[in-house]
């Protein structure tokens, strides 16, 4: 066998031949070597069999050199003069053919079927030549595959098992349903010329072979795939779709041109520029050796089960100055991963459905989610520039991990979350379009300016400012939100009751809640109802605390507008409450160990509950309409106008309320012994002052602790509720102005008011006596209505002797004084007149305010008008009566005079009377007082006693 013979035969050719062929036709037993000799045009055949020899019968074609033909139908190689064409198995024959340094020329061009062709030397393609496949094999063995030519893949599977040098004016072209395949480990192709493939056509390279792209075209409309080999793009362009890299290095050169390819796994080195396009996609990675700039675009797609990982090796960056995309490719996998830093200076996009995970994100330009994608934050990120993140998108950090939004604008349709420990740094820019950022035990820094968003906290740390459109949510039973300094709110701050804890919310330090927008705390479920402000909040705005739900502070400053739902309650524990303005509605505010300042505004519904060592300081000048059941321990001030204060026992025993100077009352003030105790109000300054319009009532104690301490009435005092006592451990002074209100509902003591007081009762103004109950006296009934040290004076409208009218009804008592008590006796039934006739109104005197008061009436019916004496309607004879007695008076009855002290001393002295008084003290005993008169008059022989 010669050389060539040898070299065809070779352990590559025959692996070659028999892995594509053998399958597909039976081996023959010739071999069909030839030789062609460019000068002399000529084919030269030689071997065993072959037309030149005449062996084996070969019939001669027309354009044949020598007149000999094949062996058979089946076996056929024909040449044509004109074209030059050699066919070698074109149908059904297979066999080798061995050629030794060859070049196809323009003249001359080889299409091969399943044979397998081996070039011992170099294989030149010269121009215009032409190496077709239609099926079959070129091997190479001594040199490379060098074409100027066409290297056409026309139908089947083609192999070149060499090197290929495809120059400027070369041609790799594969048809539609053909393959071509360069095989051969550590063979290389180089392209200068043109590859191209057209739709359905196939370019394959085996694993370990490379490509060098160093100019010319890759015109890919079908597929070019490179498995496990080397690619550099040096020079040139790539069209059509992506080169497929499968576990490839590609290599990216400055001078590189367009081009896209798509990894499924591999190494890239360089940078991507202007015009082309990487893409990975696979369960294997694609890796760079460190970091690398991209200005074209670097994609990202799916991958069914696993995620499609990009990794930048050494912590390196991904500097995008072009676009950076996140593809969905369905139905594959949605899971996108860049272990690395991206640097955005351009587009980064995120498709709808995907996560892209980023070891870090920087971006100073573009960012957009799409619904449903994610961006995911493994450590940190940074925005200076936009971020569009649509309805349904998000954006994850990591735990431990960080945002810094330092700039630029955000619009957040869809919402953030911020793991345990992670930071949201707002320090510049705005964050706007109503999305939510979520935060678990994480922390928001917040600059000025961020933009309406909603900030959805389960535990965590707040420090800034909430501005208007701006929500913080905070809930969760475990957490708690901490604020390092004051808050200012002017957008709406939402506590969402907690089940097993309360929901936090703490000021550290001290600090300050300032409330200028909304503070709302809503239930969390069905019992989610508690939550907790530790710290002072003070509401300028709107504080609402919904149906059922529970809010407790260390301190609360009201100057806007509260508004607490059925069954709520809003307590300050610790603290202090100061309600200067604004509105409390619907109450249910309790205030426990604690200092409580009224200066105005109105608390609507029900009264604030003061209790434990609080205090209760009021501005007597406050206009605002409050209530206040007082339980704690101190009082100071004054109660105003429209103010109403509950002085409540709350307590078995005694309650001593005390107010460390004087105190004044122009509203209402009310003692409740309630639930058992007794209230003792314990003034330590001089005087105690009900002023007019002021209402003093119910069952109680008020001490006057220095000396000539004085309980001055000038507006309205009534003891009782319904019925009751007050004492008065010191002076009693009921002035002009001031009205002495008596309840009379049974004979009992314990039926009808009394005021009891240790010192001297000076009286002036006004007795105003009313029944209630139902109940009519008897004529022999007798009620001591006050009891004192002393008496001084009369009421101005009830002298010693005389008798006093019923407050809306008609009845009459007649009024006793002695040196202590003041008495109503005989009382009779129907309504009393001064009998003066042209006395009106019925004061005892013909005056200008009796003209009043028939100019008032004038026409009315007879009877309309107390003591005339004309009868018939009221008209011109009750004027000339009127006009008749004017100045007349009725006479003043004779009264006992009432001793002066030192005389009232001396009587009790010599037995005259015998008081005995018992005030509730500050040791708890009871107040008692038994009255017991001693002469010999019938109601002297009633047992006034009066147990409290």
């Amino acid at each position: 066998m010669n050389p060539l013979e040898r070299a065809a035969r070779g352990p590559r050719a025959a692996l070659m031949a028999g892995a594509l062929l053998s399958a597909l036709w039976p081996q023959p037993s010739v071999g069909l070597d030839f030789s062609w000799s460019a000068t002399a045009d000529t084919l030269d055949w030689f071997g065993v069999d072959n037309p030149v020899t005449g062996n084996s019968g070969w019939i001669l074609q027309p354009n044949f050199l020598t007149p000999q033909a094949p062996d058979g139908a089946d076996d056929r190689a024909f040449i044509s003069l004109a074209g030059k064409t050699v066919t070698l198995s074109q149908a059904n024959t297979v066999g080798e053919v061995t050629l030794g340094a060859q070049q196809l020329s323009a003249r001359l061009r080889l299409l091969i079927g399943g044979a397998v062709l081996t070039a011992v030397d170099a294989f030149t393609i010269g121009p215009g030549g032409e190496l077709g496949f239609q099926g079959g094999t070129v091997v190479v063995g001594g040199g490379a595959l060098d074409s100027q030519g066409l290297i056409h893949g026309v139908s089947n599977i083609g192999v070149i098992d060499a090197s290929v040098l495809n120059r400027a004016t070369g041609v790799v072209r594969v048809d539609n349903s053909a393959t071509l395949q360069f095989a051969g480990p550590g063979t290389t192709v180089t392209n200068s010329g043109t590859l191209e493939t057209v739709a359905g056509g196939l370019m394959t390279f085996a694993d370990g072979v490379g490509l060098v792209l160093d100019g010319g075209t890759v015109d890919n409309q079908g597929a070019v795939e490179i498995g496990d080999g080397q690619v550099a793009f040096d020079a040139g362009d790539n069209t059509g779709n992506p080169l497929s890299l499968v576990g490839s290095t590609l290599s990216i050169a400055p001078t590189a041109g367009q081009g896209a390819f798509a990894f499924s796994g591999g190494v890239l080195v360089g940078d991507i520029a202007a015009g082309q396009l990487v893409s990975q996609q696979g369960s294997q990675p694609l890796v760079t050796p460190d970091s690398f700039s991209n200005a074209g675009e670097l994609q990202l797609r799916g991958d069914t089960f696993v995620e499609s990982t990009l990794t930048v090796m050494g912590g390196g960056e991904v500097h995008n100055t072009g676009t950076v995309r996140a593809v969905m490719a369905p139905p594959q996998g949605n899971q996108r991963r860049v272990n690395g830093r991206i640097v955005n200076q351009s587009q980064l996009i995120v498709d709808p459905g995907v996560t892209l995970t980023a070891t870090a994100v920087a971006n100073s330009a573009g960012v957009t989610v799409g619904a449903g994608g994610a961006l995911d934050l493994a450590s940190e990120g940074s925005n200076d520039g936009t971020m569009l993140f649509v309805a349904g998108s998000q954006m994850l950090v990591a735990a431990n991990g960080a945002f810094h939004h330092t700039a630029g604008a955000t619009t957040l349709h869809g919402e953030w979350q911020f793991g345990n420990n992670a930071t949201l740094d707002h320090t510049g820019g705005t964050i706007t379009g109503g999305g939510v950022v979520r935060f678990e035990n994480a922390r928001l820094n917040l600059a000025p300016g961020a933009g309406a968003m909603t900030f959805d906290f389960e535990g965590g740390t707040f420090s800034g400012d909430l501005e208007s459109g701006q929500t913080l949510r905070h809930s969760g039973d475990f957490f708690q939100l901490t604020a390092p300094d004051s808050l200012l709110n002017e957008g709406v701050i939402e506590l969402v009751g907690s089940r097993l804890a309360d929901t936090r919310l703490v000021l550290q330090g001290g600090a300050t809640l300032t409330n200028a927008g909304t503070l709302r705390v809503v239930p969390g479920g069905s019992n989610g109802l508690r939550s907790r402000v530790t710290g002072t909040i003070e509401n300028q705005g709107a504080l609402i605390v919904e149906p059922g739900v529970m809010l407790t502070t260390t301190g609360l400053v009201n100057t806007g507008s509260m508004e607490l739902g059925a069954g709520a309650q809003l307590t300050v524990s610790g603290g202090v409450f100061t309600q200067q303005a604004g509105s409390i509605v619907n109450g249910g505010v309790t205030v426990v160990d604690s200092t409580v300042n009224y200066a105005g505004g109105d608390i609507v519904g029900s009264a604030v509950q003061v209790a434990g060592a609080s205090s209760l300081n009021l501005d007597p000048a406050a206009t605002g309409v409050a209530s206040f059941i007082h339980g704690g321990a101190n009082i100071s001030g004054g109660v105003g106008a429209n103010t109403s204060v509950t002085l409540q026992a709350n307590v078995i025993g005694v309650r001593t309320i005390v107010s460390a100077g004087s105190f004044t009352n122009h509203g209402e003030l009310r003692f409740d012994n309630s639930p058992g105790g007794e209230v003792n109000l314990r003034v330590d300054g001089l005087e105690f002052v009900n002023e007019q319009g002021g209402v003093v009532a119910g069952n109680g104690t008020i001490t006057l602790a220095a000396p000539g301490g004085r309980y001055i009435n000038r507006g309205v005092h009534s003891a009782g509720a319904s019925a009751g006592q007050i004492d008065v451990a010191g002076d009693f002074e009921n002035d002009a102005t001031g009205v002495f209100a008596v309840e009379i509902g049974g004979p009992n003591a314990a039926d009808y008011d009394v005021t009891i007081a240790t010192g001297v009762a000076t009286l002036a103004g006004t007795l105003e006596v009313s029944l209630i109950n139902g109940f009519t006296p008897d004529p022999t009934d007798v009620f001591t209505l006050l009891a004192a040290g002393a008496i001084s004076g009369e009421f101005d409208n009830a002298a010693n002797g005389a008798r006093v009218g019923l407050s809306g009804a008609a009845g009459s008592f007649v009024v006793e004084y002695d040196a202590s008590t003041v008495r109503l006796v005989d009382y009779l039934s129907g309504a009393i007149t001064s009998g003066l006739s042209g006395d009106y109104n019925n004061d005892g005197v013909v005056d200008a305010a009796d003209y009043t008061r028939w100019r008032d009436n004038l026409g009315q019916p007879a009877g309309a008008l107390p003591n005339d004496s004309d009868g018939g309607p009221i008209g011109p004879a009750q004027y000339a009566t009127w006009r008749a007695n004017y100045g007349a008076a009725v006479p003043t009855p004779v009264a006992a005079s009432a001793p002066e002290p030192a005389a009232l001393l001396l009587g009790a002295a010599c037995g005259v009377l015998v008081v005995r008084l018992r005030f509730a003290t500050d040791d708890g005993r009871r107040v008692m007082p038994r009255l017991l008169p001693v002469d010999g008059d019938r109601r002297s022989r009633q047992h006034l006693g009066f147990a409290r």
